[in-house]
């Protein structure tokens, strides 16, 4: 029978705004009128708020949030332009609006739907468009980061409704097509520049002739701390991590020895120790010039981006530096990755990368619930950060050949580990999880 999922609809529903539930951020999240997956949310910081309530004046003033979820405001408030204001002096400098909404192509069959009893909903209150809901909050001082929608087809249909819900979604996911739509902003704070600590993760596998010039040319403040994680190698790589720990009083040096095999691992490992606001990722075979990190970290410092990715393929490489069939691969998967992600990444693949330190747990759970890993870490960064809604910025680095050592990569082994990962990561960002 052609019904509305309402269990699976609601559990949908709330999987989307609880993966926003990051524990590094402080969440205030209202919902509006009768939404039936209220009880799957933490009471503790969800309010649910009634016809013509006014929800501001029962909060804490003093609380304050990192991020604001609002669930079905658009459509049920009867003046969100001067209510959001309100929620807003609840929210820090830097803070994340997330909203869900019903998919405005979908309000004239809602009402149909309605009114022939398949669902058991009414009309919205509020027609509003993609572009109204994007300039609004521009006129707020914000950045839409992400849209999206899910729930294609949100009936059961003989049981059968989930997997064709499922499959529609993959296989449409570029057209918003789905029931619910959810818009991930960012306020903008660009004038503001505030200069965070950093930590710098270096993974290395016989490296050993390359990590004294690495560390000599990194131009960082005394305060960085520098985690180096080292595989079992060939040479004295983790002899000569430890020396200059002992000797260099620069920096605040960690070494630790890696577990498990690959450079994704390598990381994952580091990532516990993270002390300090901003990370960054730097290969320790000094293909990319150290001394680059210091803008990739101002980007983030003056609020211009969340995530920065470098791209090696603007710039014209030394020779030598990528071999000709890793350059067309790199190209591919770029191609496929900005595809699924909506947005332009010209090097997905590219081993020096800075984030904030709130990224990770988002980092360690996207990366546990994929089935097919990726074997240097680079796509879990990114997909893990479009997944959240993070302004990812690309920024063009000079690649340099290797003076020192050979490249520690499969090209067909880790390119086949690399498109099943990619294949289980539309799944993942482009399909409801029941």
């Amino acid at each position: 029978m052609l019904k509305l999922s309402s269990n699976n609809f609601y559990k949908n529903h709330s999987n989307e705004l609880i993966k926003f539930y990051n524990t590094q951020f402080k969440t205030l999240h209202i919902i509006n009128g009768n939404d039936q997956s209220r009880h799957l949310f933490s009471k503790n910081t969800t309010f649910f708020v009634k016809e013509g309530e006014d929800l501001i004046e029962k909060l804490d003033k003093t609380e304050i949030y990192d991020q604001l979820i609002l669930t079905n405001f658009i459509e049920n408030s009867q003046d969100f332009v001067k209510t959001f204001p309100k929620y807003e002096q609840l929210l820090s400098e830097n803070n994340k609006v997330i909203i869900s909404s019903i998919n405005s192509k979908w309000n004239i069959f809602v009402v149909v739907l309605a009114t022939l009893k398949i669902i058991k909903s009414r009309r919205p209150k509020n027609y509003i468009t993609k572009k109204t809901i994007e300039n609004t909050f521009k006129g707020f001082g914000y950045t839409l980061t992400k849209n999206y929608t899910r729930q294609i087809f949100p009936f059961k249909l003989f049981y059968i409704g989930t997997a064709i819900n499922i499959i529609l979604e993959i296989l449409f996911f570029r057209f918003n097509l789905g029931l619910k739509s959810y818009y991930v902003f960012v306020k903008n704070n660009s004038n503001n520049k505030k200069t965070a600590s950093k930590t710098l993760l270096i993974p290395a596998k016989n490296e050993e002739g390359n990590l004294d010039e690495l560390i000599n040319r990194i131009n960082l403040d005394s305060e960085t701390q520098i985690i180096f994680i080292i595989a079992k190698s060939k040479d004295k790589t983790l002899e000569k991590a430890q020396e200059i720990s002992k000797n260099n009083k620069e920096f605040k040096f960690l070494v630790l020895e890696q577990n498990s095999d690959g450079k994704k691992n390598a990381v994952n490992e580091a990532l516990p120790y993270v002390e300090n606001e901003l990370v960054a990722i730097l290969d320790s075979d000094i293909s990319v010039d150290p001394e680059e990190l210091n803008n990739f970290f101002e980007i983030i410092e003056k609020d211009l981006g969340d995530f920065v990715n470098g791209t090696r393929l603007i710039y014209s490489m030394e020779k030598g530096a990528m071999r000709l069939l890793n350059n067309f691969g790199n190209r591919i998967f770029q191609k496929f990755v900005s595809f699924v992600i909506k947005e332009n990444i010209t090097d997905t693949l590219c081993g020096t990368k800075v984030f904030k330190k709130e990224l990770i747990e988002t980092i360690l759970l996207w990366d546990k619930n994929t089935f097919y890993k990726d074997p240097f870490g680079d796509f879990n960064f990114i997909f893990a950060a479009s997944s959240i809604g993070e302004r990812i910025v690309d920024y063009p680095i000079h690649y340099r050949s290797r003076t020192y050592g050979s490249p520690q990569i499969s090209r067909f082994r880790d390119g086949y580990k690399l498109f099943l990962n990619f294949l289980n990561s539309i799944v993942k960002l482009n399909a409801s999880k029941y």
